[in-house]
């Protein structure tokens, strides 16, 4: 399914977070997740920033109306008072949505939060998923693979595996004392190793169901275009018998029928294996 190409992790997204945050953390990625990091740091100062905006563009607003200073005239006052009023709103509809995503930062997880080892395992998963979302038989309702369910598994895999990588590191950032604090980085690597096989058979389980779907996918595909040939058997046989009796031809053509047949038996096996993967997805 994915044999040869090369896998990229994208951000996963708690379901349950709003759809304009998921899209948003989806369309910018990484880049987000810097910008909205530097904004968790700074969301004082760009608070601070659009209320001295607004501000000024009230002192402004007042300054032309009561205009104290004749030499200026009050439409200057009104221009500076909407320049500032534009600044506030643009800061406040650029940086807001992105800071409120910094505030949900632990309902993302991003491509870099995760080791090498572990953006591999959520990249299978979610080109899984995204093999079943796009085939042919879900569209057509042969196959039942809701996308809130298939969603559900891609968080919580992408939250095991940030789990199992933040770990990680802090294993490897220890330095036994003593051969009773070897003992025990083993035991906790050992834990490890377990947790993140237990995740990467789930995304096994994930493939496999994608392997079933794809294969339904080609059987419908060679069952519609067998039954859309066969449609016209009468017209090849009308043919034959109006020209020359053929009986080989007549055979071939009629064998079409036949072959028709052999690829709905075929989707209804695909489809069935297709419909026992996801039963074990039913967690």
């Amino acid at each position: 399914m994915t044999e040869g190409t090369a896998l990229w992790a994208r951000p996963a997204t708690n379901p349950t977070m709003a759809p304009r945050l998921r899209a948003l953390a989806h369309r910018q990625g990484e880049v987000t997740s810097r910008t909205a990091r530097w904004l968790a740091a700074v969301a004082p100062s760009v608070r601070s920033s659009v209320l001295a905006c607004w501000a000024a563009s009230a002192a402004c607003l007042g300054t032309a109306i009561a205009n104290p200073l004749p030499a200026i005239y009050p439409a200057t006052w009104l221009a500076l008072a909407a320049a500032t009023a534009g600044a506030a709103t643009a800061l406040g509809l650029r940086f807001s949505p992105v800071r409120e995503l910094a505030g949900n930062a632990e309902s993302v997880v991003y491509p870099h939060d995760l080791d090498g080892t572990c953006r591999t395992i959520l990249a299978r998963a979610q080109s899984a998923i995204e093999t079943i979302l796009r085939s042919q038989v879900r569209a057509a309702g042969l196959v039942e693979a809701d996308e809130p369910t298939l969603r559900r598994h891609e968080w919580e895999i992408a939250t095991a595996l940030r789990r199992v990588a933040d770990l990680r590191a802090v294993h490897a950032s220890q330095r036994p004392a003593g051969s009773r604090t070897v003992r025990v980085l083993e035991a906790q690597g050992r834990a490890l190793e377990v947790a993140q096989e237990a995740t990467a058979a789930r995304v096994a389980a994930l493939e496999r169901f994608a392997a079933c779907v794809a294969a339904a996918d080609a059987a419908y595909r060679d069952w519609r275009e067998a039954l859309q040939l066969s449609d016209l058997n009468n017209r090849y046989l009308d043919l034959v018998a109006a020209t020359a009796a053929d009986e080989v031809a007549i055979a071939e053509l009629a064998d079409l029928t036949d072959r028709a047949a052999i690829s709905s038996a075929a989707l209804q096996d695909s489809l069935r294996a297709a419909s026992q993967a996801t039963e074990l997805l039913a967690i």
